[in-house]
């Protein structure tokens, strides 16, 4: 089945329903090649392309949903976080699919579910690994970051958890953050923004709020992932000649220091 998969993944076509299925079974699997380099590869190239028919994207919301796969063995970190993990990306793919390639496709319930499960994932994960030597990309932080940004593009969505949930990640930092992270939340913060679903206004009395917390020395890793979020966020929207004077002012008074 691998080699098959390999084949078309090199030119998209048709699917069958047991390739769906073995693509399912193996959205964690322990082997970043067939993970990463052919799973996760192989659904956004089918998406892409068409190659899924809708009641093959109906199997993978299915299995997602009816496993609660974003979520499995949560208290519990190792391998199994793989599965979490791209359970997010897979997630992701699910609810771009449902806007553009394969619009409404998605049940109400389904899409419920993963708007919902998008915060409460990122509130429980605690899994910090950025890259493994044996399970290549684990990335809990950045790909659950992707999940949530993706939800701000619906108007019903869990936009308002946003910065609440980021300031318990950064206050409960207990380690650096590497590999990006701080740029794929800054991120969910830009397409917020640009989604209408936070106002930079509520971002910047956000940073004047954690300014005071972020200054104790037991928050040192969560200080310079903020710094780090806020420069990312400031250059994307200074790029886009969209950062308001209160924000760029907030930002720049150098609060962090």
């Amino acid at each position: 089945m691998e080699q098959v998969l390999r084949a078309k993944l090199a030119q998209p076509k048709a699917y069958t329903d047991a390739e769906v299925a073995w693509l399912c079974a193996h959205i964690g699997d322990p082997n970043p090649a067939v993970r990463d380099g052919l799973v996760y590869e192989t659904l956004c190239a089918g998406v892409e392309k068409h190659a899924f028919t809708r009641a093959q994207m109906q199997t993978f919301a299915t299995y997602s949903v009816d496993h609660d796969l974003v979520m499995t063995d949560i208290k519990h970190n190792g391998d199994v976080t793989v599965t979490r993990t791209f359970a997010a990306l897979l997630n992701v793919v699910l609810l771009d699919a449902n806007l553009h390639d394969y619009a409404d496709f998605l049940t109400p319930a389904q899409l419920e579910y993963l708007l919902t499960r998008a915060p409460e994932y990122l509130r429980a994960e605690t899994d910090r690994r950025g890259y493994d030597l044996q399970l290549g990309w684990v990335h809990a932080l950045a790909h659950g970051a992707d999940y949530l940004g993706m939800c701000t593009s619906y108007p019903a969505n869990a936009a308002s958890q946003i910065l609440p949930l980021f300031t318990d990640i950064f206050l409960g930092a207990q380690t650096a953050f590497g590999d990006g992270e701080p740029a794929r939340l800054a991120m969910v913060l830009y397409l917020a923004l640009q989604n209408k679903q936070l106002t930079q206004t509520a971002v910047a009395q956000w940073l004047k709020t954690m300014q005071p917390q972020l200054r104790d020395d037991a928050h040192h890793f969560g200080s310079y992932g903020v710094q780090q979020l806020i420069t990312h966020l400031y250059v994307v929207l200074a790029t886009d000649n969209a950062l308001t004077d209160e924000l760029r002012t907030t930002i720049q008074d150098g609060i962090w220091g």
